[in-house]
């Protein structure tokens, strides 16, 4: 367990952009504590939320700041007064869909309130000119101080869904072929989700930091297949969660039939996990026959059943279904990772010069 632990490039950057803008607000003999305020809740994961949140943020403090400076002028330091420039301030802003300046606006305006005595009109151009150094110097922090990079970081989170996604199915499909429900698997379903969804923000936030500073073409491409990667992921886990939704039955399969399909589904697992590593013997459809016969096969002899039971699939064929879907999705992770590896490899030296 590490005890001391180096901080993160946030906590460094939202250090910085304090620090810089209470020096500014000294050096002016302006109250530092709005534009503090302003400076820590503008920096943001990208340059590009911290631009647009800014232009947000900085009519929103306009419009408490003028609440405030209003309320205070008409009825001083009564509760009247912090209660009118807090809900007029969220009223208006709510209106004029500045959501994100909301709350920051909102707690300046109560904020202003309580330390203006006098000078009303100095102390609301005051309030504008500290909301406009924070915001500023927060994002000129953000852009040329440890510029946001995910790619490490989205890498990373890839290699997890891949291991996670192939377990995954390993366990899923051993539960239905021992005819046991498959309950227990949703909670770790659910967590997987909660990373897709983490590793998707991240490629969003990578691709808008490429609007603000310069990327090479290797980097974009590395980001555009590990988004593809992402995608193809994403459905094979759709179709993971079809197989948690299977009610465990009878299955008509003898012992050897059902060993012949886990075995491709743990050839399967192991080509998800890691699709660019030549780990096979034979090629991945070739693995997967037994499972492509098991399904022509369930077929053909479900038609009378399927009549006689008033259901359109058995258990059977909604397994295997849910197998070759999985196992297409598969070659194109494949195909993915082959391309990358193209991409990447030096060019041949060309003998003839």
């Amino acid at each position: 367990m590490h005890i001391f632990r180096l901080p993160g490039s946030r906590i460094i950057k939202t250090g910085t952009a304090v620090f810089i803008t209470a020096i500014i607000c000294e050096a002016l003999n302006w109250p530092p504590v709005f534009a503090v305020i302003t400076a820590i809740v503008t920096i943001e994961p990208t340059v590009a939320a911290s631009i647009q949140k800014g232009l947000i943020r900085f009519p929103a403090s306009i419009i408490g700041a003028a609440y405030a400076m209003l309320f205070t002028y008409l009825f001083g330091h009564s509760a009247l007064t912090f209660t009118l420039a807090a809900v007029l301030t969220i009223f208006t802003c709510s209106k004029l869909k500045l959501d994100a300046g909301l709350l920051v606006a909102t707690l300046s305006a109560i904020a202003m309130i309580e330390v203006t005595e006098a000078h009303f009109a100095q102390a609301f151009f005051t309030r504008l000119g500290t909301t406009s150094i924070g915001l500023i110097v927060s994002t000129l922090v953000n852009l040329f101080i440890m510029p946001p990079d995910y790619s490490a970081e989205i890498s990373k989170k890839l290699h997890v869904l891949h291991t996670k996604t192939s377990r995954l199915l390993i366990d899923t499909v051993d539960a239905l072929l021992e005819e046991k429900h498959a309950d227990s698997f949703k909670f770790i379903y659910q967590s997987d989700q909660h990373l897709f969804e983490k590793t998707e923000t991240l490629c969003h936030f990578q691709r808008e930091e490429w609007r603000y500073h310069r990327s090479t073409q290797e980097e974009r491409r590395k980001v555009h297949f590990h988004v593809k990667k992402l995608e193809t992921l994403r459905q094979i886990h759709f179709h993971l969660g079809n197989l948690l939704t299977l009610d465990p039955e009878p299955l008509f399969w003898n012992y050897t039939q059902k060993e012949r399909i886990r075995q491709s589904v743990l050839i399967l697992a192991s080509f998800i996990e890691d699709p660019s590593k030549k780990q096979l013997e034979r090629p991945l459809h070739e693995c997967m026959q037994p499972i492509i016969e098991e399904f022509w096969y369930a077929k053909a002899e479900a038609g009378a059943e399927s009549e006689e039971m008033n259901r359109l699939f058995s258990i059977e064929i909604s397994l295997l279904y849910e197998l070759l879907a999985i196992f297409e999705l598969a070659e194109e992770l494949e195909s993915h990772s082959i391309f990358l590896q193209k991409q990447s490899s030096p060019p041949l030296y060309d003998y003839r010069k």
